[in-house]
């Protein structure tokens, strides 16, 4: 797990490992912050991880140079016959689970479940229990570079706002409205599948997932739809600039993560809208392209380099019209209500 910072969660791991069932967590190092319970209230230098580690789960922190622990995964009995694989591209964090738009899988494939288990295992086999103390020395590392970024991000403000006075501005500019005044309907957090995915990718070091993706691509014969929350690929252009050329319609839709691509992605030919959200408790996190309305690419990788090339990600691979569905529904209301970016205008 990316982040976990969901206290009712943890409580129903704990209250499971009471139970005598086997409760093991590999977290990447980023968890240990600061612990938000359901009423929104931070406990400073408490965080999730070091919680379940006080109350004897077993908990294996994950911290590399250069990458992160992207995956976002909860095995239940995995290799048995029933086995159940919970797959999000949400963080399991109250903004991620309560406000975001996001997917939650929950997939019924024994394949796909050793697949995973046999990842875990060499991954946690390599990496030592945390300890009581180790825990708390994660959390009070992650909170100093955390309130070390917040006094970087206060001073950088107060210069643009000195800036601003110089310049002798009156306002802020002004943000793009939606089309519509209607609310986005909220999209299902969980979407059960009982078919298993045509093909499951991890990436590591010694392999890319943007090959993987390209390759998809290029076999799109009337229609791509890109929804993502990142989108920071340079080479995605070129990749959908000649399905563009040959007749083939494609529409992304990215946030404001996604920086000058999508202006890029504009230029190539590419339909392209920056989803904004006016919470900064909601945003669209969803991970998803879709090929002619039949094949889904979906997983926890993002479009930017680092995330395809270098981070611990799982890219799932589905050809099902009826599991393309309801990405197709959710793409066109958010196309349907928030204003294309015609190059950023």
């Amino acid at each position: 797990m990316f982040w976990f910072d969901y206290k009712p969660l943890a409580n129903a791991l704990i209250r499971a490992s009471r139970r005598g069932v086997q409760v093991q967590v590999l977290v990447d190092a980023r968890s240990f912050r600061e612990m938000v319970d359901e009423h929104g209230s931070a406990h400073s230098r408490y965080s999730v991880p070091m919680y379940l580690v006080e109350n004897n789960i077993a908990v294996f922190a994950y911290e590399a140079h250069g990458h992160i622990l992207h995956h976002k995964f909860l095995l239940v009995d995995s290799g048995e016959p029933g086995s159940t694989t919970l797959i999000s591209t949400c963080n399991w964090h109250y903004a991620d689970l309560l406000g975001n738009r996001d997917t939650l899988l929950v997939i019924q494939d024994r394949d796909l479940a050793r697949r995973l288990n046999g990842w875990f295992t060499a991954e946690t086999s390599r990496l030592s229990r945390l300890t009581k103390a180790q825990a708390r020395k994660e959390t009070l590392r992650t909170e100093l570079r955390t309130e070390a970024k917040k006094v970087r991000r206060r001073f950088l403000r107060s210069l643009r706002g000195l800036r601003t006075k110089s310049e002798g501005a009156e306002s802020a500019p002004s943000m793009v409205s939606p089309r519509h005044s209607s609310t986005c309907v909220p999209f299902p957090r969980a979407v059960e599948r009982l078919e298993c995915p045509l093909e499951s990718h991890f990436s590591d070091e010694s392999s890319s997932l943007a090959d993987v993706i390209t390759m998809h691509l290029m076999e799109a014969s009337h229609e791509v739809l890109i929804m993502h929350s990142i989108i920071r690929w340079e080479g995605l252009a070129d990749v959908l600039a000649p399905l563009v050329s040959r007749g083939v319609r494609v529409r992304v839709i990215g946030n404001s993560f996604s920086g000058d691509c999508l202006g890029v992605l504009q230029q190539a030919g590419v339909d392209s809208l920056r989803f904004r959200s006016w919470s900064p408790y909601s945003k669209m996190h969803h991970k998803v392209i879709i090929i002619d309305r039949r094949v889904v690419l979906w997983g926890t990788v993002n479009l930017f380099p680092r995330s395809l090339h270098k981070d611990r990600e799982l890219l799932l691979v589905f050809g099902s019209s009826d599991f393309a569905a309801p990405f197709i529904a959710e793409f066109e209301s958010l196309w349907g209500q928030h204003v294309v970016c015609e190059s950023e205008r």
